[in-house]
């Protein structure tokens, strides 16, 4: 395995050699499994110097998720309910507020052992979002091929080729179900800490789900109005 070319720390490069690999739209091994996970090598540095330095306060919100699972959407929906922006005039929270207040929503895709162990110390909360394998297998599929160069060495995939890597769980932040169970038994576990939700309920019944999440964040609404304000200010339209 040939790491010369990544320019990140010996004592890190060693570090590799121990770790899983496979070859991800690549003829040299690119991918590595770590926690559970498999990764790109800058991206274990980077989860290795959070897991380090990285405190979480107790009013932070960590978002977590799997890839294209509607993460930007939740990140909006957080934003907008824990800066109470739920008022009538037109001023746009999400754009006007600045510098934000002590609360900060952070956006991760993380395993739940490693990031429950970083804020296990705090009263921060955790949001999951997943959605439907096929559509979030899609979505990835066409974002892979729209970043050819980027992070992998060879053109467009085909997307039975995808779907194998897919399945065999060797896929950036895989494999896809370990991730959503893992979450998933973790939330069942610690309901006041981890909040599960599926982007696929959010887009049915957003009202219902933004009131969730709300009463979930210690924001419940006590109007319907702000719930439609929330959804109005968050709209996909206006993301």
């Amino acid at each position: 395995m040939d790491c010369k070319n990544s320019k990140l720390p010996s004592s890190f490069d060693a570090m590799l050699t121990q770790l899983p690999n496979a070859c991800y739209r690549s003829d040299t091994p690119n991918f590595f499994q770590w926690e559970g996970i498999w990764l790109l090598p800058e991206f274990i540095q980077g989860a290795l110097a959070f897991r380090s330095h990285f405190e979480s306060h107790d009013d932070d919100v960590i978002l977590a998720s799997t890839m294209k699972s509607g993460t930007t959407w939740l990140k909006a929906l957080c934003s907008c309910i824990m800066q109470n922006g739920r008022s009538d005039d037109e001023e746009d929270i999400l754009i006007n507020t600045n510098p934000m207040p002590a609360s900060r929503p952070w956006r991760l895709k993380s395993m739940p052992r490693t990031l429950i162990r970083t804020s296990q110390n705090s009263k921060c909360k955790i949001v999951y979002i997943t959605r439907n394998f096929k559509d979030a297998f899609v979505s990835f599929w066409h974002l892979n091929n729209s970043t050819i160069g980027k992070f992998t060495e060879s053109g467009p995939l085909p997307l039975e080729k995808e779907f194998q890597y897919f399945c065999d769980g060797v896929t950036l932040f895989g494999p896809f179900y370990d991730h959503v169970l893992d979450y998933w038994a973790e939330s069942l576990k610690m309901p006041h800490k981890i909040l599960f939700m599926k982007y696929d309920e959010l887009n049915r019944d957003p009202k219902g789900q933004v009131k969730r999440l709300a009463s979930f964040l210690g924001k419940a609404f006590s109007i319907d109005q702000e719930a439609d304000n929330v959804l109005w200010r968050c709209s996909l339209e206006r993301l």
